[in-house]
């Protein structure tokens, strides 16, 4: 999930919104168009999904390169790692229930770990395997050690300003989401998800039970997808958000109806500090790719 500015790594989409199914709330209307302006809202102050991804990647080749250039110091070749991270991640404020993607795309665990683990089978690291003997390997894990703790804590890419707007923004969804009558469809999506056989009160208890279900990415992709569990995990995901998006609807419905009109003002009142996050975003994601 998204907890100020950590981002969840799932899912190919950020938010995938389906409007109506049970829901009971009236003003559909309100309630998609809320949806759409959340969404452009998340995209101004997250980073689209090729942003953040170009964000995370150029975090990551600071990290490896940093190891190779110790390592090289100390006789040793590195091979740098591939970023783990090839789809970005659906983004969801606060944690809240009412903001998880929902619909046929699921959770997005399935193409996490298959990502992970495929860039666990291309981490070819040339310089450990070619070495011939117990004591050289030796060496070249206590070189590695005090290389990757030694390496720099590169700051994730946040625009200036997005901090507060974020705060804010997360707060109003959030109160949205306690009021009365939205607590009592949370409390009705988390009895319509354990009649349907998943004992879950919201959807981050949904998520760590999906993901609970995945074997070890870190084994690689070819060893992943002939685990039985993996299977049975693709299929359980599935399955889980298709429930999920049943018993959800309403509370989805309800909630974005209900903020449609806070968003509009949110956007009003911020629309300059809006705009200068959306172009640095636009900025780094055209520097990250020089």
């Amino acid at each position: 999930m998204l907890r100020s500015t950590a981002f969840l790594v799932t899912a190919a989409t950020v938010v995938t919104v389906v409007v109506g199914g049970c829901a009971t709330t009236p003003d559909v209307d309100a309630a998609t168009q809320g949806a759409a302006t959340y969404r452009e809202l998340v995209d101004a102050l997250y980073g689209t999904a090729e942003e953040r991804l170009a964000a995370e990647a150029g975090s990551s080749a600071v990290l490896q390169q940093s190891i190779v250039d110790c390592m090289s110091g100390m006789g040793f070749s590195y091979t740098a790692a591939a970023s783990e991270q090839l789809t970005g991640g659906p983004i969801v404020l606060g944690d809240l229930t009412s903001l998880a993607p929902l619909g046929e795309h699921g959770f997005g665990i399935t193409s996490f770990k298959q990502n992970v683990a495929k860039a666990a089978d291309a981490r070819s690291n040339t310089g450990y395997t070619a070495l011939r003997t117990e004591a050289d390997r030796a060496a070249y894990g206590a070189a590695l050690g005090p290389c990757i703790t030694a390496a720099p804590d590169v700051a994730t890419f946040v625009p200036d300003g997005q901090g507060e707007l974020s705060s804010e923004l997360e707060k109003l969804l959030g109160d949205q989401e306690k009021s009365p009558s939205a607590a009592v469809k949370l409390t009705a999506y988390g009895d319509c998800m354990t009649k349907a056989g998943y004992p879950v009160r919201d959807f981050l208890e949904l998520y760590q039970l999906v993901e609970s279900r995945f074997p070890d990415p870190g084994a690689g992709w070819k060893v992943m997808e002939s685990d039985v569990r993996w299977t049975a995990a693709v299929a359980f995901e599935r399955t889980a958000a298709d429930v999920d998006s049943g018993c959800r609807s309403d509370l989805h419905t309800h909630v974005m109806s209900a903020v449609q009109p806070e968003l509009a003002r949110f956007v009003e009142r911020h629309a300059a500090a809006i705009a200068k996050v959306r172009r640095q975003w636009s900025e780094y994601r055209a520097t990250a790719a020089k």
